[in-house]
């Protein structure tokens, strides 16, 4: 039998070893839903001009000229060749004040064993323009698996266009 001494130093080699080795699981295998941390958004948006003010007269009321941190929320759906996946999820209601900054974890309704390799997730920045009615901010499309088929995993810095859906 092993004093707790022994098994302290045991553990902290255990610890220690994965740093040199690399542990590998079929996504097949993985029968738990897909999620994604949505992060912070960051830069400014351009605000209409005069003239797109007089032709429509409703984009007073949007979130594009009611503060300069309006009340945005990211869509999120997962497409393989052209096709959707997935129903599309979103990131709950959040008032902000100082910067778009969710820090939330959106889950999707498709686990990952049912994520083909070729497949991305689309997102799309959306505003309300009015009752029942949202407005594309604009969006970005990330590769779920890179180019050696592994989930790509940590914080990715992704180029949002402006006043485009995520495609």
């Amino acid at each position: 039998p092993r004093s707790p001494s022994n098994l302290v130093a045991v553990m902290a080699n255990y610890v220690q070893e994965p740093k040199d080795r690399f542990c590998y699981v079929y996504s097949y295998d993985l029968d738990i839903p897909f999620r994604i941390k949505i992060g912070t958004l960051e830069g400014q948006r351009e605000k209409k001009s005069v003239q797109a003010l007089l032709e429509d007269p409703k984009l007073k009321f949007s979130g594009l000229y009611q503060s300069e941190f309006s009340d945005l929320y990211v869509e999120c759906q997962i497409f393989s060749n052209g096709k959707a996946i997935s129903l599309p999820s979103r990131t709950s209601y959040k008032a902000f004040s100082k910067r778009w900054n969710w820090n939330e974890w959106v889950v999707l309704p498709v686990h990952y064993k049912d994520i083909p390799r070729s497949s991305v997730l689309v997102m799309t920045i959306c505003d309300i323009y009015g009752p029942r009615k949202t407005v594309s901010v604009g969006g970005t499309t990330v590769a779920i698996f890179g180019k050696e088929g592994c989930l790509r995993c940590g914080i990715h810095d992704l180029r949002v266009w402006p006043g485009m859906e995520g495609d």
